[in-house]
């Protein structure tokens, strides 16, 4: 069974229906970025949306250092907050950044804060 939006976003506690890790989703951008997966426009085109992509503005966005930049694709559903990222500093290679953050009680709204935080240690450290 394949599900479909809006029902793909609501997950039961302990399913692992529609969801990732943070490793495996990292690794199908990388793929997706290579030469041998996609064209040239293609990846401009993704690049392009995910830079205009305003729901992940308080995300990784906010806290990447002057001169970065980001583009991101965030998610969210109940108690789950992401933001998935292509991160270029001045002068180097593209990064890429995921963070997937879960809070413990399934009633819980998402919290950006728990993933710019985190993104925030992060792009600190690769600074």
């Amino acid at each position: 069974m394949v599900d479909i939006e809006p029902d793909l976003n609501t997950v039961a506690p302990g399913s692992t229906a529609n969801t990732t890790t943070a490793g495996a989703f990292t690794a199908s951008l990388a793929a997706i970025r290579r030469d041998d997966f996609s064209t040239e426009s293609d990846r401009a085109i993704l690049l392009d949306w995910m830079s205009g992509n305003a729901t992940g503005d308080l995300l990784l966005r906010a806290v990447a250092p002057d001169g970065w930049v980001v583009a991101d694709k965030s998610g969210g559903a109940g108690p789950i907050r992401n933001d998935i990222a292509i991160v270029t500093p001045p002068g180097r290679s593209p990064i890429l950044v995921t963070v997937l953050t879960e809070k413990n009680d399934p009633s819980a709204p998402f919290d950006d804060a728990v993933v710019s935080d985190t993104a925030a240690v992060v792009l600190g450290a690769l600074e």
